[in-house]
C-alpha cells in the first residue's frame, strides 16, 4: 500500500523535476573557480559582473580574476581538477587543463542585454545581469493588451469571448528556487485552456512549453521556477473552439487560492471550522497541531496531511473529530494521544513506516468517543497493548496487491487477529498480545490477542 500512496508523491516530484530540467543544460556550475589562473584578456570585460537565470540554478560571476560558478545546475564543473583555467572570450567559455582546451558554452549578449549561453549539446540558458538600471528586469509588455494585475492568493476573474482570443495577467514573483511559483485556474464556462508564463523581456520563463489545464485534469495548476521580486506575465488562451469565463490566481502552494496557510498548516478559506488540508512546516520530529487556527476550531485532519514526514510524535488537540486516511501514515511515531473528541479514524491513519526505525508504538489508547477505525490504521507498529471502548466498528481495507506483511490483501485496523478477538462481543477494555511480536525489529506477530 505504501507504493500506491508514494506513486502520487513520485508523480508530483517528476512534474517538478521536469520543469527544472527543461531549463537546464547538460553542463553547469558550482561554487568554485578551480584555481582559474587567468591572465590579462582571458575574460571578456563585457561580461564583468554577476549573471543568473530565472530560477537561480545557474549563477556566474565574471571578473578579471576569473569565473566563479554558483547555483545547483549541473555540478559537473566541481569535478574539474585543481589548476583548471577558465577563459571567456571570443564568444566561447572554456576550461583549460594540461594544455587541453574544452569548450563549455558559446555565449552572446542579445539586444536586450541578456547573456545567452549555448552548451555543446545545443541547450540554452538565458541569464540576466544583477544590478542593471531596471533592477535586472526588462520593460517588455504584450503588444495590444493591458495585463490585469494579480495579487498573491486572490482570484482574478477572466473572460475570453472568442475561441481565438487571449487574455494577459501580470504578477511579481513571491517564491524563488525549487519550491516554485504556482498558478491556479478555476473554471467557469471556459473549461479547457492553455497557460504560458513570460518574463519582462518577453521570453518564455524556464523555456517551458505552455501548460494545458482542463476541467478533466487531475489538478488545476501549473508551476514555474522563477526569481522572487521579478515581474512576469501570464498568457491565457482557449484550447480548441472554447470561450468563456474562468478565474486565475498565483501563490506559493499547490493548494489553490481557496486555501490559506498559517505556520505551515494549510486550510480552506471561508469556513466556520478548520480542516487541515496540508502541511509545509518542519518535518522529522514532533508536530503540535493547534486547537485553533485563525480563531477557528480545528475539527478535522485531512487525508495524507502528515504522511511520510519522519514524525516521531504528534499532539492532536481536543476538538478534532475526524482523522483522515493516511493522515499520519508512514512515520516513526513512538506514541500518540488521541483526544476524546475524535469519532472517526481513517484507513492507514497511523500506519508505521516499514523502513528503519519503522513504527515504534507499543501501546495505544482509543478513547470511548471513537466509533469507527479504518483498515490498516495501526499496522507496522510493535503493539502489545490496545485499550479500546465498546462497540467500535473495526473496518477492513481490501487490497489486491497482496504485498507487505499481508498475504491475502485484507487489512484490519490492528495487527494479527485483534479484530477476530474483539468483534464477537465488542467489549471495552485492554487487549494484550501474547506471543512474539518482533524478530530483529521486524513485526511478525506469532501468537494471539486476548482481553485482559
Amino acid at each position: 500500500m505504501k507504493n500506491l500512496l508514494k506513486t502520487f508523491v513520485v508523480i508530483a516530484l517528476v512534474a517538478a523535476i521536469g520543469f527544472s530540467m527543461v531549463a537546464c543544460p547538460e553542463e553547469a556550475g558550482n561554487n568554485k573557480n578551480n584555481g582559474n589562473g587567468t591572465g590579462s584578456g582571458d575574460i571578456d570585460s563585457a561580461l564583468y559582473g554577476t549573471w543568473r537565470n530565472d530560477n537561480n540554478t545557474l549563477i556566474i560571476t565574471f571578473s578579471s580574476g576569473g569565473i566563479t560558478w554558483g547555483g545547483t545546475v549541473g555540478n559537473t564543473f566541481s569535478y574539474l581538477p585543481s589548476g583548471t583555467k577558465w577563459t571567456a572570450k571570443n564568444g566561447a567559455i572554456s576550461h583549460i587543463y594540461s594544455g587541453t582546451t574544452t569548450k563549455a558554452y558559446d555565449y552572446s549578449i542579445d539586444s536586450s542585454g541578456k547573456l545567452i549561453l549555448t552548451s555543446i549539446s545545443g541547450a540554452k540558458q538565458t541569464l540576466t545581469k544583477d544590478g542593471g538600471s531596471d533592477g535586472g528586469g526588462g520593460n517588455w509588455t504584450p503588444d495590444g493588451y493591458s495585463p490585469i494585475q494579480l495579487t498573491e492568493n486572490q482570484w482574478a476573474n477572466g473572460n475570453i469571448t472568442t475561441s481565438d482570443g487571449q487574455q494577459w495577467f501580470t504578477f511579481t514573483c513571491t517564491q524563488s528556487g525549487s519550491s516554485g511559483q504556482y498558478i491556479h485556474v478555476n473554471f467557469g464556462t471556459l473549461t479547457d485552456l492553455y497557460v504560458q508564463v513570460y518574463d519582462s523581456y518577453g521570453d518564455v520563463a524556464n523555456n517551458n512549453n505552455e501548460s494545458n489545464i482542463s476541467s478533466t485534469s487531475s489538478y488545476y495548476y501549473t508551476s514555474r521556477y522563477l526569481t522572487s521580486g521579478k515581474k512576469y506575465y501570464i498568457k491565457v488562451w482557449p484550447s480548441g473552439s472554447g470561450s468563456g469565463t474562468y478565474r486565475i490566481a498565483f501563490n506559493r502552494m499547490w493548494f489553490s487560492a481557496d486555501y490559506d496557510s498559517v505556520n505551515g498548516f494549510i486550510f480552506g478559506k471561508n469556513t466556520s471550522t478548520i480542516t487541515i488540508a496540508g502541511y509545509t512546516g518542519p518535518m522529522n520530529g514532533a508536530v503540535n497541531i493547534p486547537s485553533t487556527i485563525d480563531g477557528k476550531t480545528v475539527v478535522s485532519i485531512g487525508n495524507g496531511v502528515f504522511n511520510g514526514m519522519g514524525l516521531t510524535s504528534v499532539t492532536i488537540p481536543n476538538g478534532v473529530i475526524t482523522i483522515g486516511d493516511w493522515a499520519f501514515g508512514w512515520n516513526h511515531l513512538t506514541s500518540v494521544t488521541i483526544p476524546d473528541s475524535v469519532t472517526t479514524i481513517g484507513d492507514w491513519a497511523f500506519v508505521g513506516d516499514n523502513l528503519s526505525p519503522g513504527g515504534q508504538m507499543t501501546s495505544v489508547i482509543i478513547p470511548n468517543s471513537v466509533t469507527s477505525i479504518g483498515g490498516g490504521a495501526f499496522w507496522n507498529h510493535p503493539l502489545a497493548s490496545v485499550t479500546i471502548g465498546a462497540n467500535v466498528e473495526l473496518k477492513t481495507y481490501y487490497s489486491n496487491d497482496g504485498g507487505g506483511n499481508n498475504r491475502d490483501g485484507i487489512y484490519h485496523p490492528f495487527p494479527n487477529n485483534f479484530s477476530s478477538i474483539y468483534n464477537p462481543n465488542k467489549q471495552a477494555g485492554t487487549y494484550i498480545f501474547n506471543g512474539t511480536i518482533t524478530i530483529d525489529g521486524v513485526p511478525v506477530y506469532t501468537g494471539s490477542w486476548s482481553k485482559n
